[in-house]
């Protein structure tokens, strides 16, 4: 897929294992966009979906590997692609594609940048030797590493062994002008919101159930019951939706499958939720923010940057349904003046240390450090 060409400042060529709708993904939209003085290429080693629909960059080109595993004739693809286009940057994300940082040091591209954004189930503490060895070896052709969170710049430097002199923080940013907060009256009516990809390292079970508890409690003291929102597809869907169905106050729940804009969902809601196992920056709960809600998400990875406890929402326990319920029955029984004043705070926390213009600048810097790069 190619698009119209105009005079560009660098090429980046951005590796993703897929190109679809989702937290990493939606930050990579956000960059090619708003960095329009560069060219962009985006290279998934599978697919894409209609998160491509996002882009308004003229300067960008799609390529799709359509590839099983990073085999021989992966490399192969790739490498012709990275031959074709020399880029001045090439930007790797998370250990599945790291790999292709080997054919851009063969290829002698002038500045490598991989990011580590956040963790999967099958190693949500980064602790499989298997994959340490993987980016500790290809580690060796990588210039700069990312970091989105100050855990994972920690556990990059303890873990991994990365220097101060390869190591940056980049926190992801949202677009507060895009997204902000309505002029309507706020509703007597409490409405809980979820937006993620509903698999297990996510734990929406985790959030579901908890909604649930929370409902039987609020209706055992006669008050009026909230609702929930979920915004996402995944594996687990199926079995969340027997959940809801099976239990007594199932019909709170909706579930709306994935979209790609979720400003509507947002809007409608009050309070803002996320039960995941492990998190890096999560673009959601800044979105959250940025539509002034209250967020109440679990106590792990970069989510305590985010959140304010008492002032911009709560951080709850992994796995803790007794207290995430709590929380829960907290916000849809709170005085709408105190729900109120939360969700400006929220809203003022993602403006001030937030916002897209700072993670733009910060991406814009690190791309042209390649100006001045020497092996």
């Amino acid at each position: 897929m190619a698009a119209q060409e105009s005079q560009t400042d660098l090429h980046i060529l951005h590796v993703v294992k897929r190109f679809a709708t989702g937290g990493l993904e939606n930050g990579v939209v956000n960059i090619i966009n708003g960095l329009s003085m560069h060219r962009h290429t985006v290279v998934s080693l599978t697919d894409a979906d209609e998160i491509v629909e996002r882009i308004t960059n003229p300067n960008f080109d799609l390529h799709c590997l359509n590839s099983h595993g990073n085999g021989l004739a992966t490399f192969k693809a790739f490498k012709k692609i990275l031959d074709a286009a020399c880029p001045d940057v090439v930007h790797t994300r998370n250990v599945g594609t790291i790999e292709m940082q080997a054919c851009a040091a063969l290829a002698g591209t002038k500045l490598r940048v991989h990011g580590e954004h956040g963790w999967d189930t099958y190693d949500p503490q980064g602790k499989d030797p298997k994959l340490r060895v993987v980016r500790r070896v290809m580690g060796l052709c990588v210039h700069r590493w990312i970091a989105l969170s100050r855990e994972t710049e920690i556990w990059l430097t303890d873990a991994l062994g990365v220097g101060p002199t390869k190591l940056t923080k980049i926190c992801n940013g949202v677009d507060t002008e895009r997204l902000r907060p309505g002029v309507g009256t706020p509703s007597a009516e409490r409405r809980f919101v979820t937006v993620t990809r509903l698999s297990d390292i996510k734990n929406p079970m985790y959030t579901v159930h908890s909604f649930l508890h929370a409902c039987a409690t609020i209706a055992s003291a006669g008050s009026p019951l909230p609702t929930l929102v979920v915004v996402g597809d995944g594996p687990l869907m199926p079995k969340l939706r027997e959940i809801s169905q099976n239990d007594d106050y199932g019909a709170q729940i909706t579930f709306v499958g994935q979209q790609t804009d979720v400003k509507t969902y947002l809007e409608r809601a009050n309070v803002f939720l996320l039960g995941s196992l492990r998190e890096g920056i999560s673009n959601t709960i800044l979105e959250g923010m940025a539509m002034g809600l209250p967020t109440l998400v679990t106590n792990t990875g970069g989510n305590p940057e985010l959140v304010e406890p008492g002032q911009t929402g709560e951080l709850v326990p992994v796995d803790d349904v007794e207290q995430f319920a709590a929380q829960i029955v907290n916000y849809a029984t709170m005085p709408s003046d105190n729900l109120a004043h939360h969700a400006q705070a929220a809203r003022q926390r993602a403006e001030r240390h937030f916002s897209i213009e700072r993670m733009l600048s910060d991406y814009d810097a690190l791309y042209r450090s390649a100006e001045h790069s020497k092996e």
